[in-house]
């Protein structure tokens, strides 16, 4: 939320283009949105509720990209025209590769591979 609010202006920003924005929300605001979620596991509530905050900011940053209500749109246009995934996809992707370098770098990571075959 911190991340959002400092850049305000720059959301609200009608000459900067939607994929200088979309870049800056995913380095800034998303990033810290989902930041340590690789590894937690989240009750369907707060997913919800991380995949509720992400569409709205994302919606905002279209509707001034546009300059037009986006009253009607579901999540996934508004989300195809931002160029973005769901929260669920980007986290679904980092801890794929998080277990990608786990298994790629077995003797790095053995305790975390005893413990997910269930030997600790």
């Amino acid at each position: 939320t911190k991340a959002w609010q400092s850049l305000s202006r720059l959301w609200t920003s009608k000459g900067m283009p939607l994929r200088w924005k979309r870049n800056i929300y995913l380095a800034t605001v998303f990033a810290s949105l989902v930041m340590g979620l690789e590894t937690a596991i989240l009750r369907p509530a707060q997913w919800k509720r991380l995949e509720v905050r992400h569409a709205c900011r994302v919606r905002m940053l279209v509707a001034v990209d546009i300059r037009a209500s986006l009253r009607g749109w579901t999540t996934e246009e508004v989300l195809r025209r931002a160029r973005l995934g769901t929260v669920f996809s980007e986290l679904r992707r980092r801890r794929l590769g998080w277990l990608r370098q786990m298994f790629e770098k077995p003797r790095e990571h053995w305790a975390a591979l005893a413990a997910l075959a269930g030997h600790v």
